[in-house]
C-alpha cells in the first residue's frame, strides 16, 4: 500500500542512511532497518539472488548498486510491481549521484540523495515522474538554491557596508566633539588670563641730603676723598737729598 522507508546499506549489512516516507518514531525504523539486517545476513538469502525479503507485515525490496545495496521497506499489501519500478528509479538516482557508489560517497551526497528520494515518494506513494524530471527538479532546487545563496550575500554586504557608515558617522562626531571640547578649554583659559589683576612694581620716593644731592652722591664723594688720603700718604717724601747709608762699605774698601 505504501512505501515506508527507502534506506541504503553496505554489503556487510550496515545502514548508511535511511529516509522515511511516513510518520513513524525513530525507534520503529531502527527495529525495521535491524530486522533486515538479520534477515539478510542471517539467512539463506545472502548468498542467493532474490531482491524480496518479507518479515511479519513488512516487506523489504533491495538492489545491488555498486559497493552498497538500495533497500525499500513497504508494507505487505503494497503493489509489488510498482514498488520493483520504484527500487530501480531508486538505483539509477543513487549511481548518477554517486558514481562510485561507495559509502563514504553516500554519506558525502546524503543531502542530494534526500531531496531526490522525496521527488519520487511522497506521503508514502509514488510520484508519476521519470529520473529525466527528478534531475530537472533537483536542477530547479539548485537554481533557487543559488539564488538564495546570492541574495543571503547580498544582504551580508549591505549589512557590512551600513556597520561600516554608521563607524564613520560615529568616529565624525566624536572629533567634532573632541573639536568643540578643546574650544571650550582655550575659551576658558583667556577668560580667566583676561580677569587676573596686573601687579606694576612702584619705586620709593629719594631721600635727599642737606647738600641737594641724594645719598648715593654722598657716598661717591666720601668715597673720592678716603682715596685721595691714601694716594697722599703713601707718596715718599723728598727734598732732603739724603741718601742712606750703605752697609758693607768699610769692609769693601779694607779689602
Amino acid at each position: 500500500m505504501a512505501v515506508l522507508a527507502a534506506s541504503i546499506f553496505t554489503k556487510t549489512g550496515k545502514p548508511v542512511i535511511s529516509r522515511q516516507f511516513k510518520e513513524i518514531s525513530r525507534g520503529s525504523v531502527d527495529s525495521l532497518l535491524s530486522a533486515f539486517t538479520k534477515l539478510w545476513t542471517g539467512g539463506t538469502q545472502s548468498g542467493s539472488q532474490h531482491t524480496l525479503i518479507e518479515d511479519g507485515n513488512s516487506r523489504y525490496l533491495y538492489q545491488p548498486t555498486g559497493d552498497v545495496y538500495v533497500v525499500l521497506v513497504t508494507s505487505k499489501s503494497s503493489n509489488i510491481m510498482q514498488d520493483i519500478s520504484s527500487l530501480r528509479l531508486f538505483s539509477q538516482v543513487v549511481t548518477q549521484t554517486c558514481r562510485n557508489c561507495t559509502e563514504q560517497e553516500v554519506l558525502d551526497n546524503a543531502f542530494e540523495l534526500f531531496a531526490a528520494f522525496d521527488e519520487i515518494i511522497a506521503l508514502g506513494y509514488r510520484e508519476n515522474v521519470t529520473l529525466n524530471q527528478v534531475r530537472t527538479f533537483l536542477a530547479m532546487e539548485s537554481h533557487e538554491e543559488k539564488i538564495h545563496e546570492i541574495i543571503a550575500r547580498n544582504k551580508e554586504l549591505e549589512a557590512s557596508e551600513e556597520r561600516k557608515r554608521r563607524a564613520k558617522q560615529l568616529e565624525i562626531q566624536r572629533r567634532e566633539l573632541a573639536k568643540q571640547k578643546a574650544m571650550t578649554a582655550r575659551t576658558s583659559m583667556a577668560s580667566m588670563s583676561h580677569h587676573q589683576p596686573q601687579y606694576i612694581p612702584v619705586r620709593g620716593p629719594e631721600v635727599e641730603t642737606t647738600s641737594g644731592g641724594t645719598d648715593f652722591d654722598e657716598f661717591d664723594s666720601h668715597s673720592q676723598l678716603l682715596s685721595g688720603q691714601s694716594s697722599f700718604s703713601g707718596r715718599p717724601t723728598g727734598g732732603s737729598g739724603k741718601k742712606g747709608m750703605s752697609l758693607g762699605s768699610k769692609k769693601t774698601r779694607a779689602l
